[in-house]
Parts: C-alpha cells; structure tokens; sequence
C-alpha cells in the first residue's frame, strides 16, 4: 500500500525532491500518467497514480499534485513547456474543484482526507485532525486556482488568466468570511489552519496577516517546540513562522529532538 504512488505525498515533498536532485523527467513522466488518469476519471484525480484502486473520491492536497507538482516543476527548472504539457490537467481539476463547491466557493462536502496524521488524532482515525477538513479543502481550492492562473500567465492564455485569478480572489474572499475573525483567528484554533492561511496568502490584512502569525507562534510555544500538525501543515511551519517575524521559533521546532 505505501508503495504506491501517492499523489499527497509527491505534492508535500515535490520542492524537496527538486532541490535534492533532477527530478524533472522522471515526474513529467508522472504528470504524463497523473494526466491519463484523470481523464479516466472526469477530471478527477486518483489518491495514487498510477491508479489500481478503481474508481477515485477527490481529496483536497492530494488531487491538488495536479497544480502544484508542474507549479514546482517551473518553479526549479524554468521550463515552460512543462505548465504547456499539463495546462489542461490543471485547469481541468481545478473545474472539477469549482463545480464540487458551487457558488458558495466553499470546498465543505465529500471525503476528505484533511490534515491527515494529525499526532493528536486517535490512532484508528488518523483524518480526525484539529483543522477541520473544510478549512483544508478550501484552502487548496484557492491555491490551485491560484497557480493555473500563474500557469496561464505564463503561457500567454490572458482570457485564462483573467478567469482563474478571479475565481481564486473569489475563493479567498469565502475563505476568509467562513474561517477568519477579524481579529486574524482562524476558526480551527490550530497550527495547520494557520499555516495555511499563512503560506497560500489568505489573510485579506496586514493586520490579520500578523496577528495570525503570532498566533501561530503561541500554538508552537504551548506545544513545547514539537510538532502538532499532519501531512498538510508540516511542510508548511517553518515558512509560515518564518514569513511572520518568528524565525528563532522556527528553528527551535525544526532542531526539537524530543
């Protein structure tokens, strides 16, 4: 099972892989099959690809390897052909993404696997993370939308581009009503929310954008400088800390040995 080829985990540890080594041919290889799947599927991206568990349920930061992976991809290595290869995969989740979630841009039905891991969840039930999965799914909506529009720029696409960077400034627009106070509190008072919110730039203020921040920086301090995030808010931590005047933080979670 944990061979196979798991979209969250590729999608987490893609910038890594791409600074360790040239990974580029062999996940445009991967991107090649992630594609031949989802159109299988009807735009809708498999938890593992290649896919030989049959039918897929769509899950929020694993299908997203569909945007980020390419994203990632042009980040490291400049080439656009990559985004021009995988453009219609891209924008193809994110559709799916967009007609799940309806009008009120809130990405809140169906299976998700959340912030998967979460080390106070029950160990028979690892989805059942202190961030609730909306706030995830949501989250990556407004991400993916985010990058294709990037992609799409990119490209030359402008009509593209217009319409997925207004559906992603309508998605943080609903995020931001649905799980932030005024105050820059996250509705799930946990550090995945707030790394989220953080690193995929969802605070509508400088303000709330600090106080988030700081927030984030108490959480780590009460946890004893340990982790207490799962699969979606780990990767994130050390930049959210980091991007918020928090670096000493930062580090003292990334040396903890305990």
């Amino acid at each position: 099972d944990e061979r196979l080829g798991w979209t969250g985990d590729l999608q987490v540890f893609a910038p890594t892989a791409s600074f360790l080594y040239d990974v580029s041919g062999f996940l445009q290889s991967w991107l090649t099959d992630l594609a031949y799947e989802q159109r299988k599927a009807g735009g809708v991206v498999a938890h593992v690809v290649p896919n030989p568990l049959g039918n897929p349920l769509p899950a929020a930061a694993w299908a997203d390897a569909a945007t980020v992976v390419p994203s990632v991809l042009y980040e490291r290595f400049g080439d656009a052909g990559i985004l021009a290869a995988q453009f219609e995969s891209m924008r193809g989740w994110v559709d799916w993404v967009e007609q799940a979630a309806g009008s009120s841009r809130l990405w809140d039905k169906g299976f998700q696997f959340g912030d998967w891991l979460d080390p106070t969840a029950p160990p028979d039930k690892p989805g059942q993370a202190r961030t609730h999965k909306a706030i995830v799914a949501t989250a990556y909506f407004a991400r993916s939308a985010e990058l294709v529009a990037r992609a799409a720029q990119v490209l030359g696409r402008t009509a593209d581009h217009a319409h997925y960077a207004a559906l992603a400034a309508e998605v943080r627009a609903a995020f931001a009503r649905e799980f932030i106070t005024p105050s820059g509190r996250m509705v799930s008072d946990a550090e995945t929310a707030y790394a989220l919110a953080l690193e995929f730039d969802l605070l509508p203020t400088a303000d709330q954008r600090q106080r988030a921040g700081d927030r984030l920086a108490e959480l780590v301090l009460e946890s004893g400088y340990h982790i207490r995030t799962g699969f979606v808010g780990t990767p994130l931590m050390c930049d959210a800390l980091c991007h918020t005047g928090h670096t000493e933080a930062a580090y003292r979670l990334l040396l903890q040995q305990g």
